[in-house]
């Protein structure tokens, strides 16, 4: 592999502070080749969230964020990516989200397309804190 530039879209799931939310992702990065394997990326993203008022209306909310996955395998075929993300909300809606909400994120891609990231959300400068959990399915 060469170093390369990468599009990607995806969907996920998400629970924070007994709400469910779904959401649509969006992301481009940069990965750097090393010695023919790919084995970092540095990427910016999009999470465009979902969520239901009490009267059936549509809530959504809108994070940012910046991120780094390392590949941890040595096998082309079998990649081992592990990230973190630092997010803010850039549009906000309802009132699950403070406007000066931040998260930080761990990612782990479990198998290809698939990925998991416990995610800690902050009011304000790490005040606050808030446990959240994302499933996220690649498209």
């Amino acid at each position: 592999y060469m170093d390369m530039l990468s599009i990607r879209a995806g969907v996920g799931a998400n629970v924070y502070q007994n709400s469910f939310l779904t959401d649509i992702s969006g992301e481009i990065g940069i990965h750097l080749n090393q010695k023919g394997l790919l084995k970092d990326q540095f990427y910016i993203s999009n999470n465009l969230l979902f969520s239901f008022s009490e009267n059936g209306g549509i809530i959504t909310n809108n994070f940012t964020n910046l991120g780094y996955r390392r590949n941890f395998s040595d096998d082309r075929l079998k990649p081992n990516w592990l990230g973190v993300e630092f997010g803010l909300v850039t549009k906000r809606s309802g009132a699950l989200f403070k406007s000066n909400t931040m998260r930080l994120g761990v990612n782990w891609e479990i198998v290809k397309n698939i990925s998991v990231a416990p995610q800690l959300y902050f009011n304000g400068f790490f005040k606050q804190v808030s446990p959240g959990f994302r499933i996220g399915i690649g498209l």
